[in-house]
Order: C-alpha cells, then structure tokens, then sequence
C-alpha cells in the first residue's frame, strides 16, 4: 500500500501563508497538503488539532482561500478533484433552483438512472450533494471517498443532460443562454470524466 504523506505541515504562521502565496513551488505544497488535511479523516489519518486549525482558518478567512490553491491543480491529484468539488459546490449555491429544475429535466430526459443517485426526489438529491461537498470542504467527511466521487459524477452527468435538454427548448428564442447552458453542459461532463478518474485512483491509493 502506497504511504500517504500525514497532514503535519501545518505549524505556526503556516496558514498565514496560504494567502497571498506567490511561489508556484508554494502553492503546490499548500494546494496538496490542503487537501491532504480535509481528506485525512477518509483516510483514517487525522490530526485534530491540525483539522480543527484548519476550520478555525477557513471560517475566519472563507474555504475560498483554501480552494483557490487547488484551482491549477492536476485534474489526476486530490487538490485538482476538491476544487472541482467545490465548483460544484459553488454552483447549487449560486442557483439552487436553477439546478434543481435542471436536474430534474435531465432525470427525466435519460432513459435509464444511475442507481448511485435513486431513491431520493430531485431537490434532496441536490441537497444531498450540496451537503455531501460541504462536508468534504470542511474536513469532516469520513465516509467511502470512492462512493462519494461516484455520486458526484453521476450528479453532474444528470445535470449536464438537463442542460442539453433545456438547449433543445430555447436555442432558436434564446441564442445566448443556450450558449451558456452548452458549455456549463461540456463543463459538467469534463467533471464527470474527473470524478470517475478520481474515484478510480482514490481506490488505487494514488489520489494525492
């Protein structure tokens, strides 16, 4: 088994450094050993005290200091799939109802359903994965990783269909939101495609 790097970096003054970070060398130590931290508890590795410093950061300063470390990330490492966690995050709460309607329409429009996402109405499954990512964001997940990245994609594929759905509708009426909704719907799909890496490489003990 791969050995992961424990969360132990963060001594005193390390998160005063996290803002501001010039140093692209900087950046990628804090961008990974970030999100080393939030997912050491998945990993049964988890130092309190550094989480609960962590917190403290994050609700003193907001988690996007933290996430925008992981914006250059790699696509294949644990940063670059958190930030894409929190873009999707940052979406449902931007336009919950917009989303919701959107998920809707693409369940309906999809002849068969992901069994990772039955079983729940279309504004709990939204709730459910807003809350699934907040609670990654804050450090406090400690669920199956894989299962979760799973979810997600099977989350962003049904809401990337809705999308093309609603293109369907309003591409002759309304050009430009149609434009809009086309490349949210390609953006959605590349996150799915990055979820399931993950998800695969979580398991393989090579998401870091």
């Amino acid at each position: 088994m791969r050995e992961h790097h424990r969360p132990v970096l963060f001594g005193d003054g390390e998160f005063e450094r996290i803002e501001g970070a010039a140093d692209p060398a900087a950046v990628y130590r804090l961008a990974h050993e970030t999100a080393r931290t939030l997912m050491a508890r998945a990993r049964g590795m988890d130092d309190e005290n550094v989480l609960k410093r962590l917190s403290h950061y994050t609700d003193e300063h907001g988690v996007e200091t933290i996430t925008e470390l992981w914006a250059t990330a790699s696509a294949e490492s644990l940063p670059g799939v958190l930030w894409r966690i929190y873009l999707l995050r940052s979406l449902i709460m931007a336009s919950t109802e917009e989303v919701t309607a959107l998920y809707d329409l693409g369940a309906r429009r999809l002849s068969t359903a992901d069994p990772i996402v039955t079983g729940l109405d279309t504004p709990a499954q939204v709730l459910e994965v807003q809350r699934l990512s907040e609670r990654i964001l804050r450090g406090v997940f400690s669920g199956d990783f894989h299962l979760a990245l799973m979810q997600a994609a099977a989350f962003c594929s049904v809401l990337a269909a809705g999308c093309l759905a609603h293109v369907d509708v309003i591409e002759l009426t309304e050009p430009d939101a149609a434009a809009r909704l086309t490349r949210q719907a390609g953006t959605l799909t590349d996150m799915v495609v990055v979820f399931r890496r993950g998800a695969v490489l979580w398991t393989q003990d090579a998401l870091d």
